[in-house]
């Protein structure tokens, strides 16, 4: 292989990446969106949810909220990513996720994982913490729903075996400052100084809302609907994050592709420049070659024919 074919394979790659890097651009842009819009109708509907519990507590007497046994197992939900090049995004929740287990194994709790992303997941287990459940990372806004179910699924079935403790949610999301903070959210249990000041808040309206179920059922679902939307508005904003993260990266990586490209467009240039240059030397180092050749001829002809005569 010539250097100059070595350089045009080297150009080709470098434009099959800036391809490759504008679609995925494209598709974090669009994903963002649509999961921003998500996130967005969630906090509406969270509101009326809120409303509608300061309801049921202004007009009920549902106290007994919290656990009678002492808790046994605390659970930590992880939301990370199925894909990579989005910087830091999985490390982070990983090393958080770490201190949070050496913090519970310090005081002798015990301490339960489900990571949704496979490379949150194998950021943990190389930081020596397995997680019991690995789920995969919704990749569409209707995939969301799917897998709250299962993490609500997986939960249900923890309170079943022992007595669950604390229920914390850790996750990346967007600020004004940073396109990936790592947040965390306790999602269970829902204290009873949590009801109260909730219950206390001022009305905003004159007149409290009928309701005919029976209040500890109403009660009930809307917890359960509060443990949903929590648990959605995490995964949610998490993948938002996810995607603004890779755009970032991604138009980093089209910048150092185009400089890249530049340059190698420049040593392109200039070694077919040389390759012309050289021709041409050839060219005119093989004129002189022959018009002295023929020099040469002429004299030794002219000199025989001087001999004859």
């Amino acid at each position: 292989m010539t250097a100059m074919e070595g350089l045009l394979r080297r150009q080709a790659v470098g434009e099959d990446l800036h391809s490759v890097v504008r679609v995925m651009k494209s598709l974090s842009a669009v994903s963002i969106k649509q999961f921003d819009a998500a996130a967005n109708i969630l906090r509406d509907y969270q509101s009326a949810l809120l409303l509608g519990l300061q309801a049921n507590l202004r007009q009920s007497d549902v106290r007994e909220v919290t656990a009678t046994l002492s808790p046994a197992v605390d659970a930590y939900i992880l939301v990370g990513s199925d894909r990579g090049l989005c910087g830091r995004f999985n490390e982070t929740i990983a090393y958080r996720a770490k201190a949070k287990f050496d913090d519970t194994s310090s005081r002798d709790r015990e301490t339960f994982f489900l990571t949704v992303g496979v490379r949150a997941a194998e950021r943990m287990t190389a930081l020596g913490v397995h997680s019991g459940v690995v789920l995969s990372a919704p990749a569409v806004v209707a995939a969301l729903s799917d897998t709250v179910e299962i993490l609500i699924m997986h939960i249900d079935q923890r309170c079943d075996a022992v007595n669950l403790g604390q229920v914390v949610v850790i996750y990346n999301a967007r600020t004004d400052d940073e396109l990936a903070s790592v947040t965390e959210q306790t999602i269970l249990p829902v204290t009873e100084a949590w009801l109260m000041n909730l219950r206390d808040e001022p009305w905003p309206a004159r007149g409290l809302p009928d309701f005919t179920v029976k209040p500890d059922e109403l009660f009930s679902k809307l917890i359960r609907e509060h443990l949903f939307l929590g648990l959605f508005r995490a995964v949610a904003e998490s993948v938002a994050s996810e995607h603004a993260s890779r755009l970032a990266a991604m138009q980093r990586a089209e910048r150092h592709i185009d400089e890249f490209l530049a340059t190698l467009g420049a040593k392109i240039r200039d070694s077919r420049q040389n390759s012309i240059t050289q021709e041409l030397l050839d060219i005119v180092a093989s004129y002189d070659v022959l018009r002295s050749r023929r020099a040469s001829i002429l004299r030794q002809a002219s000199n025989e024919l001087d001999c004859m005569s």
